[in-house]
């Protein structure tokens, strides 16, 4: 089965002008420089004889081809229709997406206008074909389990198989652990040191956290995985040290990584990471009020000013204090228990006073509608991602057969 093809369906009575469609559309597809299995422009007979697609764009050119439509959904997993505002093509993709929903057939609608917006579709339909590829291939390490607290956050190893077609690969802390002790001393503290804002903690915490970074790569390219999630809170007296600055640097360097061993919230990061390219921030709904929520945790992508200090908890180790840039958009989001479901929502950094109170890293977020999150819990961690990035993880979780929800 092809991953990603595209297709223009036209009415016998619209192929003149669908034909000057397909050079502007040729034309960009060269541009994009992808793998796209290109099916031409389609009548109804011929869409009967495509070839089978795991996702399908299906550029809808002129009105009367709803049946046409219908013809590539039997050929396809998954429709992206194209619509524009000429030649009754929204008409078309309206009736059409009637039909596809009440069968249940897994799509979406969008309008380009002008034409030439289909180039940035499909960048952004390649960038999701992608990650669904890489997740029928992923392997995500679950270091010692999950903590104790975590009731509901656990996911089952053949609902992952089944739904993404991943594998989770458990690993021993002691395989950890071994590989800490042979860690040797770090000559080289990766700038970390030197870099930060204000350090408050001693070099040599530093030094250790680090060994755990260093120990988390060997096991990450020992088990050959594509993430991790860590039961931190067992690592500390078997070390001496925390995990949150080594799961700092792995988010940093775009590598899912998440505290606890929740497993929802490593497969919501690498959802962020894979889509975006841009490293994924996890951590705790601390306070809401009003149309606020404060979210929390001492690890975080360096992607800002920061500062080390302990970890909340504990007092021991290294935990990472960073700065998010007040104004700018973030899209916070997570899947459930059951990859059920996605709960997406976009908003704005807002200026925060920096509590002891808390995990280190706290981020103030404007939102919609955060009470979803105490209203109806899906788990008590969330990811946080720089921009505006709810459209791609609309289509990525619809995609993945995942009910889409925005608060």
């Amino acid at each position: 089965m092809k991953t990603l093809c595209f297709s223009i369906a036209s009415s016998s009575i619209g192929v003149n002008y669908s034909r000057q469609i397909e050079k502007k559309v040729r034309g960009m597809l060269n541009s994009v420089n992808a793998n796209i299995a290109y099916d031409g422009i389609l009548d109804s007979p011929s869409a009967e004889n495509i070839e089978e697609c795991l996702l399908r764009v299906v550029f809808i050119a002129t009105g009367g081809t709803e049946k046409i439509v219908a013809a590539t959904a039997e050929k396809s997993r998954f429709l992206i229709l194209l619509a524009h505002k000429y030649y009754n093509s929204l008409p078309a993709a309206i009736e059409a997406s009637s039909l596809l929903r009440r069968n249940g057939f897994k799509h979406v609608v969008k309008l380009v206008e002008p034409v030439e917006e289909t180039v940035e579709v499909l960048e952004k339909v390649l960038r999701v074909a992608s990650v669904v590829d890489r997740f029928r291939s992923a392997r995500f390490g679950l270091i010692g389990g999950v903590s104790d607290w975590l009731v509901y956050s656990k996911l089952s190893p053949d609902t992952l198989r089944e739904k993404l077609g991943s594998e989770i690969v458990e690993i021993p802390v002691e395989a950890l652990v071994k590989e800490y002790e042979r860690a040797g001393p770090l000559e080289d503290l990766p700038g970390v040191w030197e870099k930060a804002a204000e350090v408050h903690v001693p070099r040599h915490e530093v030094e250790k956290a680090l060994k755990i970074y260093v120990a988390l790569k060997s096991i990450i390219e020992n088990y050959g995985l594509s993430g991790i999630s860590i039961k931190c809170f067992d690592i500390i007296p078997l070390t001496g040290t925390t995990a949150c600055l080594a799961l700092s640097l792995l988010n940093s360097n775009g590598f899912p990584a998440s505290c606890e061993g929740d497993l929802p919230l490593l497969v919501s990061m690498a959802m962020g990471e894979w889509i975006s390219g841009k490293p994924v921030f996890m951590g705790n709904p601390s306070f809401i009020e009003n149309n606020e929520v404060v979210i929390a945790h001492c690890t975080s992508p360096l992607i800002g000013r920061y500062l080390l200090h302990t970890h909340f908890e504990t007092g021991r180790g290294v935990g990472v204090r960073v700065d998010y840039p007040v104004g700018g958009k973030v899209t916070v989001y997570r899947v459930d228990s059951d990859l059920e479901e996605v709960r997406i929502g976009v908003g704005t950094i807002l200026a925060h006073e920096w509590s002891e109170s808390w995990c280190r890293t706290q981020v103030r977020i404007g939102l919609s509608n955060p009470w979803m999150i105490v209203e109806e819990p899906i788990g008590n961690h969330y990811a946080l991602l720089l921009g505006d990035h709810g459209s791609e993880l609309e289509m990525l979780g619809k995609i993945l057969g995942l009910k889409v929800r925005y608060m």
